[in-house]
């Protein structure tokens, strides 16, 4: 169950077949039904990695206010990513019940826990650009220490 069509393992050959159907597809498998009302939040996938990209591009600047920008739009694409990796969570439970209730077999592939990979990162990417920043920052900028002179310097002569 990809994010625009399903994919079946063949019997026979071990081949896998795969159709794309496109966005909020349904499928009769042996009479089990998944209806496109379980496919159709997939579609927040590109939108996540699109959020993860910008924020990525985002990193590279010095500015700090773009590496707080950068920061939230991390932990915007990790909260989408969280949102899909529940999505995933949910079909692959749905379409297990119903592939056990005809004697097929479902697997989690790679991409469902290469989600959970890039919840992670992207979660610790947005720690990392933001308090890194603040911390190359503070470190390049010296203080100068001014000591206040008294009151009374000021009526000093020649100064």
């Amino acid at each position: 169950w990809g994010i625009w069509g399903p994919c079946a393992q063949l019997a026979q050959s071990g081949d896998w077949n795969c159709v794309a159907t496109g966005y909020a597809y349904g499928l009769d498998v042996g009479g089990q039904v998944v209806d496109k009302s379980w496919t159709r939040g997939l579609v927040i996938h590109p939108i996540a990695t699109a959020a993860i990209f910008v924020a990525w591009l985002l990193s590279f600047s010095t500015h700090l206010t773009v590496t707080l920008i950068a920061s939230l739009v991390s932990f915007l694409g990790a909260t989408l990513t969280l949102i899909v990796f529940a999505i995933d969570i949910a079909l692959y439970a749905r379409v297990k019940a119903r592939m056990n209730n005809i004697g097929g077999k479902t697997n989690a592939g790679p991409a469902f826990w290469m989600t959970l990979v890039v919840l992670v990162l992207a979660t610790v990417s947005g720690c990392v650009v933001c308090f890194g920043r603040r911390r190359a920052i503070s470190k390049n900028e010296s203080y100068e220490v001014k000591t206040k002179k008294p009151f009374w310097h000021r009526f000093r002569r020649g100064h």
